[in-house]
């Protein structure tokens, strides 16, 4: 697009055709040139810096379900039988699959806010781990 419009700029300027042809030569030059500076810059983002070491699958630990205002630890051994052992898992889910899991009604969960106190927390420690790991 910019060669286009800087050709016709130079077609309606009164310049000697042979400094047109340097001129779009060295031009090339250039976009040649700034080609290649990006292209060693994207073979350098890409390669990783460091050789990476074969990732561990992380092991999720087991939040206190019993912090959030309404389970108690009948509740969260409930829902750690079915598998819900996180906020983040309990932030996933929707009151009526707590209820049934939990044996509790929808509408008790929603009024206590059972997810939204979850999701609560797994903002909090997203905010809180960053900063655990500063010097």
């Amino acid at each position: 697009m910019v060669l286009s419009v800087m050709r016709r700029v130079l077609d309606k300027l009164p310049v000697p055709l042979e400094f047109r042809r340097h001129y779009w030569a060295a031009h090339k030059e250039m976009l040649l040139a700034v080609r290649s500076v990006l292209d060693v810059a994207i073979e350098r983002v890409e390669k990783p810096l460091v050789s990476e070491a074969p990732k561990q699958p992380e092991v999720e630990v087991a939040d206190d379900l019993t912090t959030i205002r309404g389970i108690g630890a009948r509740v969260q051994a409930r829902l750690n039988e079915a598998g819900v052992t996180t906020y983040v898992q309990l932030a996933s889910l929707t009151p009526e699959q707590v209820a049934e899991i939990t044996g509790r009604t929808a509408k008790r969960i929603a009024k206590e806010e059972w997810i939204l106190q979850a999701r609560t927390l797994v903002d909090k420690a997203k905010i809180a781990s960053p900063l655990s790991t500063c010097p």
